[in-house]
This record gives structure tokens, sequence and C-alpha cells, in this order.
């Protein structure tokens, strides 16, 4: 997970920190860091540095991320499985999963299904809706928001945006159960 959205995770009997993990995943993450754009130049990273700043960078961007691991058996064998367990446990995506000896790394996967409903997309183009705008906080909210929403979100002050996205964070599953009022919560309790 992205080192910010880790902090969100709540460590349970089934949930740990993988610290020894990362001489198997620097497999897989290698070529995507490697093959990263300069913003400025448009260049990879793999063309525009030696050896050695190559290593440093990889190394600086690599330190962005946590690793877990699911504890004790009954692992997920496919993918929606594996990331419906994750949206359980925390309420941000993951990055990158590894489950049944595949590694995917999320920016990649189009979009993930569980029970025929979309959970999870790279993209928020769905049936013709616009992209986030450039800048956008948090674009893996913008397939949430309604049209007058979407049509207003570029006009509105950074503070108005975070707003119109917490609300839309909080229409959702995991949203609602994570934004409970006190006294619901405590009387649930």
């Amino acid at each position: 997970m992205d080192v910010k959205d880790a902090q969100d995770l709540k460590l349970t009997e089934v949930i740990a920190p993988c610290d020894d993990g990362w001489h198997l995943a620097a497999r897989y993450l290698w070529p995507a860091l490697v093959s990263q754009r300069d913003p400025e130049t448009g260049e990879s990273w793999h063309d525009s540095l030696d050896e050695q700043e190559l290593a440093s960078e990889a190394m600086d961007d690599i330190q962005n991320y946590r690793l877990f691991r699911r504890v004790g058996a009954g692992g997920q064998a496919t993918l929606p499985a594996a990331y419906e367990f994750i949206s359980k446990e925390s309420f941000f995506a993951p990055t990158h999963i590894w489950s049944a000896g595949r590694f995917f790394d999320l920016a990649q996967v189009p979009e993930i299904r569980v029970n025929g409903e979309v959970v999870y997309a790279t993209t928020p183009i769905r049936a013709g809706r616009p992209p986030a705008p450039e800048g956008a906080k948090d674009h893996r909210l913008w397939h949430l928001l309604n049209e007058e929403e979407r049509r207003l979100f570029g006009s509105m002050r950074p503070h108005e945006q975070d707003m119109v996205l917490h609300m839309a964070r909080k229409r959702t599953a995991r949203g609602a159960n994570s934004f409970q009022p006190v006294v619901l919560s405590v009387m649930l309790s």
C-alpha cells in the first residue's frame, strides 16, 4: 500500500506487516519504477538516468510503499476475492496485490468486480463519464460524483472540493460504515 494509505490499515490477527517481502516485491516493482517518466523531460528513468542514479531513485520510490500479508491459511485465490478482503480492512485501495502466486499492479488493472459490481476502477471513465480534472486531489472518487458535482468541481475552492469528495466517500458502503455519527456508533456498540 501507499505509505500514507497504509496508516489507515489496522493490523489484526489476519493482517501483519511484511517487512521481509521487499526482495520478492522488488522483482515486480522494478519494471514500473524504471519506466516512470520525468515530468519535465518526458523521458523514462531508464533512458535518462545512469545506473547509480536509477538505483537511487528507484530505492527512494520503493520507500513509498508498505507491505502487508495475510496471516494464516485460506488466502484469496482470485484478485476480486483478495480485493474484497482488503476492502474490509482498509478504506484505501492497495497499490499492488500478490495473490495465489500472481502479482497485480492495480494501476494496470482496468476494473475489479465483486458479485457483478465494480468495486475498483483505474479510470473513472465509465458509461461516458468525463475524466477527473487535472490536479484533482483524489481521482479515485471522481466516478462517485454526480453530473452537477463534476460540472461545478473546477470552479470550487480546494476546501470545497475536499468536502465534495468527502461526501462522495461517505456515499460508499465502506464510507458509510467509517463515518457513522458518534451517537449511532455508540448505540450499535
